[in-house]
């Protein structure tokens, strides 16, 4: 293929990726008595009218001495009402994590064992509702692997963000019941409550959010 075919065919694709955004833009036709009307001109008749769609409506024409200007613009974006500055304000809100960590773990009775630091993996989901920018309640539940032992916390879940933005640290509190058992043997062998009162810091990133977590925490089985 030769250089001239190729601007040839660089010019037609530029050519309708233009025409392609021009196509998102409404016409805004702003009237000498303050207001606007937005649509599609379907109709332009120089120094005397024009005709415009408004969407689904029908087609006005107005007269070019009652019109103050003509621009092209993006529709506006809808405004969610639950949300203010993109920082949500009041709903349904889930939030699902992965958890990485280490700690010391002791069991009690016949499932008695020294205190040590063990490696722990776990999924949760808490499910609740936003009730202002600042603080969130719900219930979560979740599965807990460490080293030696497994639970499964069911929990109520209290949350509080400290900074109202995207980015803010924040603590919550949990207390419920976990059931759990321990690796080598089958069934749930022991359960009991729990109650834990973290403290993170919750940092925005461009597909999901990085949360630093100390957790303090208790089971007890």
């Amino acid at each position: 293929m030769s250089i001239r075919h190729l601007l040839i065919v660089a010019f037609t694709l530029v050519f309708t990726l233009l025409l392609h955004s021009q196509d998102k833009l409404d016409d805004v036709v702003y009237l000498n008595n303050g207001t606007f009307l937005r649509g599609k001109i379907t109709l332009l008749i120089p120094g005397k009218s024009l005709k415009i769609c408004l969407g689904d409506k029908d087609t006005l024409e107005i007269q070019m001495n009652d019109i103050k200007v003509i621009k092209k613009e993006k529709f506006p974006e809808k405004i969610n009402p639950n949300y203010e500055d993109r920082v949500k304000t009041w709903g349904y809100t889930n939030i699902t994590e992965i958890t990485l960590g280490s700690g010391l773990l002791e069991g009690l009775d016949r499932y008695r064992d020294p205190p040590q630091s063990q490696f722990s993996v776990m999924l949760s989901t808490f499910n609740g509702v936003t009730i202002t920018p600042y603080i969130q309640m719900g219930v979560g539940v979740g599965l807990e692997i460490w080293s030696s032992r497994g639970f499964i916390p069911i929990y109520l879940d209290f949350r509080s963000n400290i900074l109202k933005c995207e980015n803010t640290p924040f603590f919550y509190v949990n207390a419920g019941y976990s059931p759990g058992w321990i690796h080598g043997e089958t069934g749930l062998g022991f359960g009991g409550a729990i109650f834990s009162t973290p403290h993170s810091s919750d940092q925005g990133l461009p597909f999901f959010n990085l949360i630093f977590n100390e957790r303090i925490g208790y089971y007890y089985c």
